[in-house]
């Protein structure tokens, strides 16, 4: 019996957040609410701020050293324009064998719809 449960967070799930959380359990359509409100929900905020914030300053590092960076893309042209004036780096290509399922956005925190390899031009 697998019991796995699967949690998704995302800026947009949090400011969306009806004072419960959502859990999916894995290979279930059936949700489970559980209660979420005040400091629960301001700690799950700025655990996944941070989260994304220390993801994508390694990202920057990488990048800025001339390294390549597999990760995961939302698909939004202006994600994309945001990493590029900020890092010079831009999608070097799609893989064919792209697994974007379960990946975030490095710069946005969203649900991936492509992973991707970031890098600079020279």
């Amino acid at each position: 019996m697998n019991n796995n449960i699967r949690f998704e967070l995302s800026f947009k799930n949090i400011s969306q957040l009806d004072d419960k959380l959502n859990f999916c359990k894995l290979n279930k359509i059936k949700n489970i609410n559980i209660p979420c409100k005040g400091l629960i929900k301001k700690d799950l905020f700025n655990s996944t701020i941070k989260y994304i914030s220390e993801n994508y300053n390694e990202f920057k590092d990488i990048i800025k050293k001339g390294g390549f960076v597999k990760c995961g893309w939302d698909g939004n042209q202006k994600t994309e324009q945001k990493i590029k004036e900020e890092t010079k780096a831009t999608i070097r290509c799609i893989p064919f064998d792209e697994k974007p399922e379960g990946l975030t956005c490095v710069y946005s925190g969203e649900l991936a719809k492509h992973e991707v390899i970031y890098a600079k031009a020279y």
